[in-house]
C-alpha cells in the first residue's frame, strides 16, 4: 500500500492498494517531475518479486498504464525531465526505456469526429483510456491544437453573487450560513478558487471549518469530468511544447487566479521555460 498525504495537515488523500490478490505493493515508488504520475513497482502472478511498474494518476488516484517487461524485481525507476520516458532497472540485469508516447495504434491524422471523441476521452473516468487519448493528441499536434484552443477557455472570474455566498458563511443567521454553504457546494469546482482564498482570510475558526468542509469535497482525488479533462488537456499542451502550445498555455495562465486550470497552466509554462520548443 502507498498512501498519499497532504503536507499541510498530514491528512490522507487516498491510497494505492493494488488489484485483488496482489501480495505486495509499494516497495519502490517514484513521482514524475510534473507530479502527475506515481510509478509503483508491484508483484504479479503470486510472486513476491516486484517486476511490474504501474503508473497511477495523482489527480484521480486511478491507474493509467502498466509497464511489463522485466523477469526479475524492478530495482530502480526514473522519469525523464519531460515525463515522456521511464527508465527501469531490474535484478534480471536489464534496463528498459519506456516511451509513453508510443501507442499500439498510432495515428498522426484523425477525422473531426475522432478528434471530438479524443477530447471527450480526456475526461473519461477510465484513466487508461484517457492516457491513450493524451498521447494520441500529442502525436497529432497539428490537428489537436485547434481542438484544444476551441474547447479549453481560461477559467472565468467568479461572479459577484458567488463572492457574496462566501461572505454569508459568516452570517449571524443560521439560515443564511446554511443557504450559502449549499449554494457553494452546488457550484462544485467553480467555487474552488474562492474557497481557497477564503480559507486564509476567514475571520473565525467556525468559518474556516465550514470552508475546509466544502474544500474537502473538492480535494483529491478529483471526480469532476470537466476539471479532469481540463488538467489532462494542459498535460497534452505541455507535451506538445511548440510555440503555439505555449501560447495556448499562456492564455490559460491568465484565467481566474487560484483555479486548478490557471495553476496547472502556469506550472506547465514554468517547466517548459527550461526546454527548447520543438
Amino acid at each position: 500500500m502507498v498512501a498519499v498525504r497532504r503536507l499541510a495537515d498530514g491528512a490522507e488523500l487516498y491510497r494505492f492498494e493494488g488489484p485483488p490478490r496482489m501480495p505486495y505493493i509499494g516497495g519502490l515508488f517514484v513521482l514524475s517531475p510534473d507530479a502527475r504520475l506515481l510509478a509503483i513497482a508491484v508483484s504479479e502472478n503470486g510472486s513476491w518479486e516486484q517486476n511490474v511498474i504501474q503508473l497511477w494518476e495523482m489527480s484521480t488516484g486511478k491507474m493509467r498504464r502498466t509497464l511489463k517487461g522485466h523477469s526479475g524485481a524492478v530495482t530502480g525507476c526514473v522519469f525523464s525531465p519531460d515525463g515522456r520516458f521511464v527508465l527501469t532497472a531490474s535484478s534480471d540485469t536489464t534496463a528498459l526505456v519506456w516511451d509513453l508516447a508510443v501507442q499500439k495504434e498510432q495515428k498522426k491524422e484523425w477525422t473531426e469526429k475522432a478528434l471530438a471523441s479524443l477530447w471527450d476521452d480526456l475526461g473519461n473516468a477510465d484513466a487508461a483510456r484517457a492516457d491513450r487519448a493524451i498521447w494520441a493528441l500529442v502525436a497529432a499536434r497539428q490537428q489537436a491544437l485547434p481542438v484544444l484552443r476551441k474547447n479549453l477557455p481560461p477559467a472565468p472570474a467568479p461572479r459577484p453573487d458567488w463572492r457574496a455566498w462566501v461572505k454569508d458563511l459568516d452570517s449571524e443567521q443560521f439560515a443564511g450560513r446554511d443557504k450559502a454553504s449549499r449554494a457553494l457546494e452546488a457550484l462544485g469546482e467553480k467555487a474552488y478558487p474562492l474557497l481557497q482564498k477564503a480559507s486564509t482570510d476567514a475571520p473565525s475558526l467556525e468559518v474556516r471549518l465550514r470552508i475546509e468542509k466544502l474544500l474537502g469535497r473538492l480535494n483529491y482525488p478529483l471526480t469532476s469530468p470537466r476539471t479532469i479533462r481540463e488538467l489532462r488537456a494542459v498535460e497534452v499542451l505541455e507535451h506538445i511544447g511548440t510555440v503555439q502550445a505555449r501560447q495556448a498555455l499562456q492564455q490559460l495562465s491568465l484565467g481566474a487566479p487560484g483555479s486548478r486550470l490557471t495553476d496547472a497552466a502556469r506550472a506547465s509554462l514554468e517547466r517548459l521555460a527550461n526546454r527548447k520548443a520543438p
